[in-house]
């Protein structure tokens, strides 16, 4: 298959998401819980470094004690950082899968699935903590091909890992079985939904750069007391964005799951579509 009819493929995949969010736009709270979650983490670590201005200096320190430092303080960013989105997106796709399931799919119903998962999802949160600590250690520590390694080892990393949520949140298992599980469904939807998160990102640029830049552009044309503005309204438009974006990768995350373990398309989802992108068991 081309890349052409992948990425046709990825837009339809994407049109039918917009549809389950259309048709129930309170799916898009739990992303935004998510984002304000992010925004207080970071927030809490700007605070930490300008109350202590030495404490940014001494984690990049090369002594034994200041490397454990770093270490440390690395693990426990990327701890909090990932349980804040893997909690927030894992009660995301619970909703969905409930919904594509007939069910109500509410919001409540997505914290409660997201809650019961706590032991797996926190557990996962470790292991994704602990490669991004690995992978930021040889990028800042490695002069020569440090950077290299860390990048595609991420990008190789999010890939083996692309369904693991949804493989938690249905499967309630432990963090090495979805990953070789989300590993397997990967194999078998032919990596249409990795070309669906590209076709999305891709079709979010076309539409998000030029207002972006619009807003760029009056930030530096506008007179210093009226800059506040087109500031605040980036910041609200790439937030927001971003949040959207979230929302319907994993509603077609949700889809192409459901599909590949049971064989029937969820509504509005399109048997025929679905059939193009996974291979079924036994194929």
């Amino acid at each position: 298959m081309s890349f052409g009819e992948r990425r046709a493929r990825a837009a339809q995949l994407l049109r039918r998401a917009l549809l389950v969010l259309r048709e129930d736009k309170a799916l898009i709270i739990l992303p935004l819980f998510g984002g304000i979650g992010l925004l207080l983490v970071f927030g809490a670590i700007a605070v930490l470094f300008s109350v202590d201005h030495q404490l940014l200096s001494y984690l990049q320190g090369e002594s034994t004690e200041a490397e454990a430092a770093y270490i440390a303080f690395a693990f426990c960013f990327y701890f909090a950082v990932y349980f804040v989105v893997v909690f927030f997106n894992s009660a995301l796709v619970a909703a969905v899968v409930d919904k594509l399931n007939g069910g109500r799919g509410s919001v409540l119903r997505g914290l409660g699935l997201a809650i019961v998962r706590l032991p797996q999802i926190v557990a996962w949160v470790a292991v994704s903590a602990t490669v991004g600590v690995v992978l930021s250690f040889l990028r800042d520590r490695l002069p020569l091909g440090g950077g290299l390694i860390a990048l595609f080892g991420g990008l190789a990393w999010s890939i083996a890992t692309f369904f693991v949520v949804p493989v938690m949140v249905v499967e309630k298992v432990g963090p090495v079985s979805a990953i070789k599980r989300s590993v397997e469904i990967l194999r078998r939807t032919w990596g249409e939904a990795l070309m669906a998160k590209i076709g999305l990102t891709v079709g979010a640029a076309f539409i998000t750069v030029p207002i972006a830049l619009v807003l760029m552009g009056l930030i530096f044309v506008l007179p210093d007391q009226y800059r506040m503005y087109p500031i605040a309204a980036l910041v609200v438009f790439c937030f927001f964005g971003l949040i959207i974006m979230t929302t319907l990768k994993m509603i077609v995350l949700a889809a192409l799951y459901l599909y590949a373990e049971t064989g029937k398309a969820p509504s509005p989802f399109n048997e025929d579509q679905l059939r193009a992108v996974v291979q079924q068991k036994g194929a």
